[in-house]
């Protein structure tokens, strides 16, 4: 349960809405209790039933742009604090300080920029280490279209975040 909650919640991004997931995907799993009882990897049973059950109810767009994530990054939240300075204004510095760097969960901001066929993908094999092949088994689809919406993935991911983050590249500026 707490690993369909995390993956709802890298698709989604949102607590409220990864709740609402995990019920959809527990309802379609007990529907489905006879399949999954007789699947050889429980496991990859369970969270293909999810993934298509997410596929279904996530529509074909992604509600955000890169550019809609890129406003949000650079809003004045995430910029430098002086902490110093909201100390003497009688303002908590641990508060601010906790959503700047909030704000600045970047791939979890990025994937949701992602359509959700491809965003599942993505998280599938490179958050929840599924392999390419068993992936596109759990979702039905052929290897090949899998590895495309992957690749796709894969790419715009790290077009987004190789000029910002500093795991990529030590010289950018976030260190979230």
């Amino acid at each position: 349960l707490p690993d369909l909650y995390r993956f709802a919640f890298y698709v989604s991004a949102k607590r409220e809405l990864a709740l609402e997931h995990v019920q959809g995907m527990t309802a379609i799993l007990v529907e489905n209790q006879t399949t999954l009882e007789t699947a050889s990897d429980l496991r990859m049973a369970v969270f293909g039933t999810a993934a298509r059950w997410l596929e279904q109810h996530l529509g074909r767009r992604a509600h955000l742009t890169f550019d809609d994530l890129d406003a949000v990054l650079r809003s004045d939240i995430t910029r430098p604090i002086d902490t110093a300075m909201l100390v003497r204004d009688g303002v908590e510095p641990d508060t601010h300080v906790l959503l700047w760097q909030l704000k600045r969960t970047c791939l979890t901001s990025a994937l949701c920029c992602l359509p959700p066929a491809v965003r599942i993908s993505f998280v599938l094999t490179d958050v929840l280490g599924f392999p390419p092949d068993h992936a596109a088994e759990m979702l039905g689809i052929k290897d090949s279209a899998y590895r495309v919406r992957l690749a796709r993935g894969r790419k715009r991911i790290e077009d987004y975040l190789a000029p910002r983050c500093h795991h990529v590249d030590r010289h950018n500026p976030c260190d979230c």
